[in-house]
């Protein structure tokens, strides 16, 4: 082996000083594209799954007996779609066509990451896809059998470790989803089908318009723009159902305008008009006074007259009752637009303000929850890749 070819990570386990060796992935494995399915012979339930074309996840298209099949342990590598993405295989499996099979002596868990870290895109008649013989050339640096072993198991805890909190995620937000369906009245009912204990009286069903007053935003012109006080747009509202204001804009706007057009703590804005249909009338919190602070025209201040729970403001507007009214009062142009007029005849069924804490308070945590475990994943993610960049070569 020549010199210039003997390498070593920046980061290693301790007691590890052999330089690594970079060898072709197919001088060390046998690489197979997968076959095509015979669909009659797929069952629900059997010995070997088959995994899906252009697998990103541990997903099954289904399951066969005794028909071409890969022997475990083993890689599996993305041949189109998400190209060169590969999954370490403890099972025995069918892959589909253009799903390729690397089956090595060497840990497979290292594998998976060293093919990750090296993948690359083969563009062929415009569509990116990746053959056996162009993954066999790639040219992976391997250390020894121990010190693979150990490397490879660190990025199997990373990769179960985020899929625990994906798994965690996913369930919260089926939860979230259910108790929305199921904490707030259906279309045309006073009462909900899920409760907190002690809470019996129907709810209040009165127009939006009969618990506040609306007002549109202020219209800028470029030059005003960039510069001047605080400005909330519409990124600030988009997908959220809180307010954010990490990162918001500046527009010159006067004293006067500044009262006329100031945000209040359970103030809620709604998105006037968006390019996307499911982006309209999306609502979000103002969760503090935001002083000296303007927003934009593309926006709808409500402002509540009556005592209503932060937190139930907070997730009433984003249930599929008052979606869908929002949706059919919509109108479309360019945009998808609604108004105040529309916003006012929305019906929403409110209780008293005790069960509306409760509720509120109910979502909150739910919320808080799926912000960690997507915190959690972001952090993960974000520490494996810099181990990627930093334990191979």
């Amino acid at each position: 082996m020549s010199e210039d070819t003997k390498k070593a990570p920046a980061i290693r386990f301790q007691g590890f000083t052999d330089d690594w060796e970079q060898r072709k992935l197919g001088d060390e494995s046998t690489i197979v594209a997968g076959g095509d399915v015979d669909k009659t012979k797929v069952l629900k339930s059997g010995k070997y799954p088959v995994l899906a074309n252009a697998l990103t996840n541990d997903g099954i298209f289904g399951y066969y007996e005794d028909d071409y099949r890969i022997e475990a342990p083993a890689v599996t590598v993305t041949g189109r779609g998400d190209v060169g993405y590969a999954k370490a295989r403890k099972t025995n499996f069918t892959p589909v066509v253009r799903l390729l099979a690397v089956k090595s002596e060497h840990d497979v868990d290292f594998l998976e990451a060293a093919i990750n870290k090296h993948k690359t895109v083969v563009e062929s008649t415009g569509v990116p896809q990746l053959t056996a013989p162009q993954l066999s050339n790639y040219n992976i640096y391997f250390p020894l059998i121990e010190e693979e072993k150990k490397i490879g198991a660190l990025f199997k805890q990373l990769d179960d470790t985020i899929a625990l909190h994906q798994r965690k995620l996913t369930l919260l937000k089926q939860l979230k989803k259910e108790y929305l369906k199921r904490m707030f009245p259906q279309s045309g009912e006073n009462m909900p089908n899920l409760r907190f204990a002690d809470f019996f009286e129907p709810w209040e069903q009165r127009k939006l318009g009969d618990f506040g007053s609306f007002k549109n935003g202020m219209n800028f012109d470029k030059s005003a723009m960039g510069h001047g006080h605080p400005f909330v747009n519409l990124q600030n509202i988009f997908g959220k159902t809180v307010v954010d204001d990490a990162d918001l804009g500046l527009a010159v706007s006067s004293e006067k305008q500044r009262n006329e057009y100031n945000l209040l703590k359970g103030d809620v804005l709604f998105i006037r008009s968006s390019v996307k249909p499911e982006g309209v009338g999306e609502a979000a919190l103002v969760p503090t006074n935001f002083y000296n602070t303007t927003f934009s025209g593309f926006i709808i201040r409500f402002r509540s007259h009556v005592a209503i729970d932060d937190e139930f403001k907070r997730v009433v507007f984003a249930t599929k009752n008052v979606r869908n009214q929002i949706m059919a009062l919509a109108t479309s142009s360019a945009n998808t637009n609604i108004n105040q007029d529309s916003l006012e005849k929305i019906i929403i069924e409110i209780p008293r303000i005790s069960e509306q804490s409760k509720i509120g308070n109910l979502f909150k945590q739910l919320d808080d929850a799926l912000a960690l475990h997507q915190h959690k994943i972001e952090k993960i993610t974000e520490l494996k890749n810099v181990l990627l960049a930093k334990m191979f070569l």
